[in-house]
C-alpha cells in the first residue's frame, strides 16, 4: 500500500518536471519539404516551398518559411519575402561568376541548406540555318550553334529552341479561314559526339544536355536539327536558340526529370528517380548562364 501511494506521488510530481513545447514550432513532416529555385543574375530571384502532397489531394503551399541567401564570397545576406502560393522573391540579390551561394530556410525547428557556385557566363556567336534531311524525319531544319567555351571549370550545357508561327485553319474552299501565333519549344535532336555520350538525351526531344569534356576552351559549333519534317501549312516568323550554363545540380537534376516523365509512359521500365541537392527535402536548388539569339525568317 505505501508503494501504491508513492507511485502516485511520483506520477502527480511529474508534469512539473516536463518543459511544455509549443507544436506549432516543429515541422513534423520534414521528409515531405519540397523545394525549388532557378537563380539567373538576369532574372528575379525565386524560390517555391511547399509539402507533397498524394495526387488527389490540392497542393499544400508553404507561405511561412524564413528564406535567406548568402553569397559566401561577397559575405552579402539576402531575405527572401513571401508573394503567395509557396513561392518567395527578392529583386535585390547580386551575384558574379564564380560566386558561391547558400541558400537556407527553416521551418519550426527544422533547417534545410544547400549551397551551389555560380558558372561561367557565356556567349552565342553566331547561329545558321539551314536545310537538312534527317534520318526518319525527312526534310527538316538545321542549326549550326558557335559559342565560345570557358576552360576555367567543367561547364554543363543546356540547348532548346522556341520556334513561333502563323498556323492557319482552311475552310472548304481551301482558302484560309482563321489564323492562331502559337510560340512553343520545338522538338530538337543531334548526332554531335557531346550529345550522344549523354545517355539521358534519349528521353527528351524538347532539349540537349551535354558537358565541355570533347570541346573544354574551345571555339566551338555544334548543330542540331528540328526533330519533325517541315509543315508548309503554317508561316514561320522567328526561332529562339537558347544556350544555358547550368550549376552540376541543376544538370543532373534535368537529366533525372528527363528520364522519370519518359518512363512513367513506360510499359518496360520503373521511373528513374529524381535525385536533387537537399538533404533532408526534396526538389533542387540550381543556378543558370543563359544567353538567346533570335534567327528571324
Amino acid at each position: 500500500m505505501r508503494n501504491f501511494i508513492v507511485g502516485i506521488l511520483l506520477a502527480l510530481s511529474l508534469p512539473s518536471c516536463v518543459k511544455e513545447l509549443d507544436i506549432s514550432d516543429v515541422d513534423q513532416n520534414n521528409t515531405q519539404v519540397y523545394a525549388f529555385a532557378f537563380f539567373n543574375p538576369d532574372s528575379v530571384g525565386k524560390v517555391s516551398i511547399g509539402r507533397i502532397q498524394g495526387i488527389t489531394q490540392p497542393f499544400s503551399w508553404v507561405d511561412t518559411a524564413k528564406v535567406l541567401v548568402e553569397n559566401t564570397v561577397s559575405g552579402e545576406v539576402q531575405s527572401f519575402a513571401s508573394v503567395g502560393n509557396g513561392d518567395y522573391q527578392s529583386s535585390k540579390f547580386t551575384f558574379e561568376t564564380s560566386d558561391s551561394l547558400l541558400l537556407s530556410f527553416s521551418l519550426g525547428l527544422t533547417e534545410y541548406h544547400v549551397m551551389e557556385r555560380v558558372p561561367e557566363d557565356i556567349s552565342i556567336e553566331k547561329v545558321e540555318t539551314y536545310p537538312f534531311i534527317a534520318n526518319f524525319v525527312g526534310r527538316t531544319t538545321a542549326f549550326s550553334i558557335r559559342f565560345k567555351d570557358s576552360a576555367a571549370a567543367k561547364n554543363h550545357y543546356r540547348i532548346w529552341i522556341n520556334e513561333a508561327f502563323w498556323e492557319y485553319e482552311l475552310d472548304e474552299d481551301g482558302e484560309v479561314s482563321d489564323s492562331t501565333l502559337v510560340s512553343q519549344i520545338m522538338p530538337i535532336s543531334g548526332t554531335e559526339l557531346p550529345f550522344i555520350r549523354n545517355e539521358y538525351n534519349v528521353y527528351t526531344n524538347k532539349e540537349l544536355l551535354f558537358t565541355d569534356e570533347t570541346f573544354n576552351g574551345l571555339n566551338t559549333s555544334l548543330v542540331v536539327y528540328r526533330n519533325a519534317p517541315n509543315d508548309q501549312t503554317i508561316r514561320r516568323l522567328y526561332f529562339d536558340v537558347y544556350l544555358e550554363n547550368l550549376s552540376p545540380s541543376l544538370f543532373h537534376y534535368y537529366n533525372d526529370r528527363n528520364a522519370h516523365l519518359w518512363q512513367q509512359n513506360s510499359i518496360t521500365q520503373l521511373p528513374t528517380a529524381v535525385e536533387g541537392n537537399w538533404g533532408n527535402a526534396y526538389g533542387v536548388f540550381g543556378i543558370y548562364r543563359a544567353k538567346r539569339f533570335r534567327v528571324p525568317l
